[in-house]
């Protein structure tokens, strides 16, 4: 790989993350990249992007130990857990989390995931379909 455009890149890269106010920046970076990805994924439902960062910068202020130290591929499972634990994200594709009679993972008693086809909108909520 000899590709000696890109070191002025790679320093413009390293200085920007050098700047976050992020211990351990490069782990941080990796980990918002992570969970941008499951925003282009039809697998998973996130929330807005404005509550994961909140959610995420929480998390790093109280030290919640993601590292790079055992790889990405860990890296990422233990980002997906997080979000999922958090609350923040749904696997569509577990059963236990989707729409289950209009009731949700975050236990909300209303039909908005548009995964499912029980009828039920937010003003029935409660209500059953016969």
């Amino acid at each position: 790989m000899n590709k000696p455009n890109e070191l002025p890149k790679m320093e413009a890269i390293l200085e920007q993350i050098s700047d976050l106010d992020f211990g351990g920046a490069l782990v941080w970076v990796y980990v918002w990249d992570v969970i941008c990805d499951y925003y282009n994924d039809e697998g998973y439902k996130i929330k807005e992007k404005e509550r994961v960062w909140e959610a995420l910068c929480e998390a790093v202020s109280e030290n919640i130990g993601f590292t790079l130290q055992h790889g990405t591929e860990s890296l990422t499972e233990e980002v997906r857990e997080w979000l999922i634990e958090s609350e923040l994200m749904i696997d569509l594709t577990d059963e236990e989390d989707k729409c289950d009679v209009c009731e949700h993972a975050d236990g909300e008693p209303h039909c908005d995931c548009g995964d499912c086809d029980c009828g039920e909108t937010d003003n029935q909520a409660g209500e059953t379909n016969e």
